[in-house]
């Protein structure tokens, strides 16, 4: 087995980060997001929004590597985005190549995702999944997410519908199983 590490992106990551974004929303979503909007995915497009969020300073993320350095997956997080509650953090993406699933990496991401946003003085966290995605449902559920809200997002042509799972309180997810 592959040793995994996790450790913060660097600018220099925008790259590797933008292919595992593509492909994973490919492996995520096909038979939930329509093909066309799929298959128009742009790796270089991309790779430019994740130097930008990399430079920002608004958020932080967490890349997974294994041992020789690939970039097998990330998380993203910061302050929840629409202002529900003081002190509430979000991650925004977690994304995991589908060949690294089953395997705690992404429990990982999600905690290290957590210390980071009790370091700043979140107290709660939320994250936001389309509804469809049963397996990242599950994977919430399983970490002690607790079903929240719901809402419709727009992706490319369609109206899909998302659900927010809460975390009240962010040691929740930090405790070990």
């Amino acid at each position: 087995m592959t040793s995994i590490w996790i450790r913060p992106a660097v600018p220099e990551d925008a790259p590797a980060l933008a292919q595992v974004h593509v492909e994973t929303w490919r492996a995520a979503y096909r038979g939930i997001v329509d093909d066309e909007f799929l298959n128009s995915l742009d790796v270089a497009h991309r790779e430019e929004r994740w130097r930008q969020y990399l430079t920002s300073g608004e958020s932080a993320t967490f890349v997974a590597t294994t041992d020789r350095g690939q970039v097998v997956g990330f998380v993203n997080a910061g302050a929840e985005r629409e202002g529900l509650k003081p002190n509430m953090g979000e991650v925004y993406a977690i994304y995991l190549l589908p060949a690294y699933h089953r395997q705690g990496i992404g429990m990982r991401l999600m905690r290290r995702a957590a210390r980071w946003l009790k370091s700043q003085g979140m107290r709660a966290c939320l994250v936001w999944v389309l509804a469809e995605n049963l397996p990242a449902r599950r994977f919430y559920e399983a970490l002690g997410g607790v079903l929240s809200r719901e809402q419709n997002i727009t992706i490319g042509r369609q109206i899909l519908r998302e659900v927010a799972y809460v975390w009240e309180a962010i040691e929740d997810l930090l405790a070990e199983d």
